[in-house]
């Protein structure tokens, strides 16, 4: 009479681990298409994103004094930032439809750093001893790879903070 039993509690277990290991991957797969659908969705999107450079803005002049930043408005289309004021973060507004993919940041027509996350922000610490206009390009892909730029002029001495100027 035992072994008969022990065969029944075998084929009972056998069949649960096998219901369980089933209902376990349909929650998974569940749970994974909604992430799939979310993020990967299997439709034309001919929608580009919107992309705005917001720090530095065209049109100021950026100077730090005794400690303290300030922006003034210049008559001009380009933002100027005085050698002083350092070190400078490109601050890029995103939107897409879908989602933002990444935003690419150039200067000059060289990619100089990719963000994958909100905020865009990229650090702009490069030092040169000249004063020069720089063309600062921020790229905004989407999911379905659609592309959108925004460009502003920057005006910009680049002194090293330990550099002597006398």
């Amino acid at each position: 009479m035992t072994p008969n039993i022990f065969k029944k509690c075998l084929a009972f277990g056998f069949l649960l681990v096998i219901l369980l290991s089933s209902f376990s991957s349909v929650v998974c797969s569940l749970g994974n298409s909604k992430y799939f659908y979310r993020k990967y969705v299997e439709y034309e999107d001919d929608i580009p994103p919107t992309v705005e450079v917001i720090y530095p803005e065209s049109g100021f002049y950026y100077i730090t004094l005794f400690g303290f930043n300030f922006k003034i408005p210049i008559p001009f289309d380009i933002a100027y930032i005085n050698g002083l004021v350092d070190p400078i973060y490109i601050v890029v507004n995103a939107t897409d439809n879908i989602g933002v993919e990444s935003v690419t940041f150039y200067i000059d027509d060289e990619i100089r750093d990719v963000d994958y996350e909100y905020p865009y922000i990229w650090l702009w610490e490069e030092y040169s001893m000249m004063i020069f206009f720089y063309k600062l390009k921020a790229t905004a892909r989407d999911f379905a790879g659609n592309e959108a730029s925004d460009m502003i002029i920057v005006w910009r001495a680049q002194l090293h903070p330990t550099d002597n100027m006398f």
